[in-house]
């Protein structure tokens, strides 16, 4: 698997743009996204040493964009963790498990809505999230 960050000037004095994988995540001066960026790869590794992977980390400067690296292979261990969410909460992520149509791939309920596929989906960045605009703001 891989991931790539990528730090590119924005044309502004110390504004610098954050890209994960292509994608625009963060736009601030220099030393909020090196931070930022530093934090992401030290979780990542992290996350891929935890469940058994083995990172690569390869950094690169291409004119004015720095290029960060990160390939690895394995890491089949799972790591599970509980939550306590209330009825409401359950049913609104089932509502959007089938909403998303992130159906279960294996187990007794195979091929129904499931909200642990729906987190699987999230986590892996097939389904991205969009904060909902405050009400009344338009």
């Amino acid at each position: 698997m891989r991931k790539t960050y990528k730090i590119v000037p924005t044309g502004e004095p110390y504004q610098y743009t954050l890209f994960q994988n292509d994608e625009p995540i963060l736009t601030a001066n220099s030393s909020v996204v090196l931070t930022n960026m530093v934090n992401r790869i030290a979780n990542t590794e992290k996350a891929i040493r935890q469940h058994g992977g083995e990172p690569i980390i390869e950094t690169r400067i291409d004119g004015d964009i720095q290029i960060v690296t990160i390939d690895w292979e394995g890491g089949s261990k799972t790591e599970m963790r509980c939550v306590g969410l209330s009825v409401d909460a359950w049913l609104a992520l089932e509502e959007l498990a089938q909403a998303t149509n992130s159906l279960a791939k294996t187990g007794k309920y195979a091929g129904q809505p499931s909200w642990r596929a729906l987190i699987r989906r999230i986590a892996d960045g097939e389904l991205l999230l969009q904060p909902r605009e405050p009400a009344g703001k338009k």
